[in-house]
């Protein structure tokens, strides 16, 4: 059993009952049980993120590079993993499936660190010291002084100030951008076969 996973699944019920009692609005009881659905699939998938991760190779740039594609290949997957339990993303076109990842996932992506970030220290929870220090040297090695990470960090930080990092609150954020077309902001982004 894993009591991580139940206390996280138990927190955020809690969360959802307290804040769906003072909301002075009810929701119905198909709305609550999409919200539970939504929230223990997300646990589910996600609560051994870290596990898969073999150790942050940076001795040079073309390792750092290969690690890190590995990583965010992962990290994808996941998400992937998580929009295929949405009964209503699986009933989508195929194409349109395909269409709506390939030009969400990024942005979704950005949206879901925020769950792991620790405003009080500026890093992610769940990380080592030694992990952080790499991840920054990973950057210095692959992207220079570009300003790329820094760029990631505010708006993570930003993010997450404006969620307050509410949970729930993320990961339905998650399934509606998911169903955003046009959330890439991309002039190529083809329309979609189905009506959303």
């Amino acid at each position: 059993m894993d009591t991580d996973n139940d206390n996280f699944i138990s927190h955020n019920k809690t969360e959802l009952n307290r804040k769906v009692s003072t909301s002075g609005r009810s929701i119905s009881i198909e709305d609550w049980s999409d919200i539970e659905s939504i929230i223990s699939s997300y646990s589910s998938i996600f609560q051994n993120q870290y596990s898969l991760c073999r150790s942050f190779d940076i001795s040079d740039r073309k390792s750092a590079l290969i690690y890190w594609s590995e990583f965010a290949s992962q990290r994808a997957l996941k998400l992937i993993n998580f929009f295929q339990e949405i009964d209503e993303f699986e009933n989508l076109n195929s194409d349109d499936r395909f269409t709506l990842i390939k030009y969400n996932l990024l942005s979704l992506y950005l949206i879901q660190k925020c769950l792991n970030y620790n405003p009080l220290t500026g890093t992610f929870i769940n990380r080592k010291n030694e992990d952080v220090l790499k991840r920054r040297q990973f950057f210095a090695l692959c992207y220079g002084t570009s300003g790329i990470r820094e760029s990631f960090m505010s708006l993570i930080r930003s993010f997450s100030k404006v969620t307050e990092q509410d949970s729930i609150l993320i990961n339905l954020l998650l399934v509606v951008l998911l169903f955003s077309k046009g959330l890439s902001m991309n002039e190529t982004e083809p329309e979609l076969n189905d009506e959303l």
